[in-house]
C-alpha cells in the first residue's frame, strides 16, 4: 500500500505544481464600449520625420499623437481617449503633407479595460489662418464605440506664418506642431 501511495504521489504532486504555475489571477477582462462618446478637450503633437522644408523631397513619416479628455457618453464612459496614427510615404515638403489620405487612428481608452478601436476614412480639410487647423469628418470607428460619422477637430498652437518661416529653414525645418485644442465627436 505504501508503495502504491508513493507511486501515485510521484505523479499527483508534479501535476499539481504544473496546474498552479499560471498567473495568480485570470487575464483581465476587456469590455467593448457601446454608444457614442464626445470629448471636448484635445492636446498632443503632430511630428514630422524628416522635418518639413519648402521643396523637401525625402519620404516623410508623420506621427499624430492625440489625447482627448472631458469625455461624455458611452458605456462605460471613458475619461480619456488616446489616438495615434503614423502616415508614411508623403514628401517632406511643407505643402504636401496634408494631401495624403486622412490618417487612420488606433484609439485606446482610460480607464483600463475598454477594448481599443480603429478609426479610419472620412474627408479631411486643413485651415491655415490664423492657426493651423485640421478636420476629419465622416470617419468610421469599429470595435468600441462604433460610428460611421466620427469627427475629429484639431487646432495647433502655431500660426501658419510662423511655420512657413520654419519650413524655409532648410537646416532645421518644421519638426512638429503642438495641438492647442480640439474635439472628437460621435466616437
Amino acid at each position: 500500500m505504501r508503495r502504491h501511495a508513493a507511486i501515485v504521489g510521484m505523479f499527483v504532486l508534479p501535476l499539481a505544481i504544473v496546474m498552479n504555475t499560471g498567473p495568480a489571477s485570470a487575464a483581465r477582462s476587456v469590455t467593448p464600449g457601446i454608444g457614442l462618446v464626445s470629448c471636448t478637450h484635445m492636446s498632443g503633437t503632430i511630428s514630422f520625420n524628416p522635418p518639413l522644408t519648402i521643396g523637401g523631397m525625402a519620404p516623410e513619416t508623420t506621427v499624430f499623437v492625440l489625447v482627448a479628455t472631458h469625455c461624455t457618453g458611452g458605456t462605460p464612459n471613458p475619461t480619456t481617449v488616446n489616438s495615434t496614427s503614423t502616415i508614411t510615404g508623403a514628401m517632406s515638403n511643407c505643402g504636401d503633407w496634408v494631401t495624403a489620405s486622412p490618417p487612420s487612428f488606433t484609439d485606446s481608452y482610460k480607464p483600463a479595460g475598454i477594448d481599443s478601436s480603429p478609426t479610419a476614412g472620412g474627408v479631411w480639410t486643413i485651415g491655415l489662418k490664423p492657426r493651423i487647423s485640421l478636420s476629419i469628418m465622416g470617419a468610421t470607428t469599429v470595435g468600441s464605440y462604433p460610428s460611421t460619422n466620427t469627427a475629429i477637430q484639431i487646432t495647433t498652437t502655431e500660426k501658419w506664418v510662423k511655420d512657413v518661416k520654419r519650413c524655409r529653414n532648410r537646416t532645421r525645418g518644421l519638426k512638429s506642431l503642438r495641438i492647442k485644442s480640439g474635439s472628437i465627436t460621435n466616437l
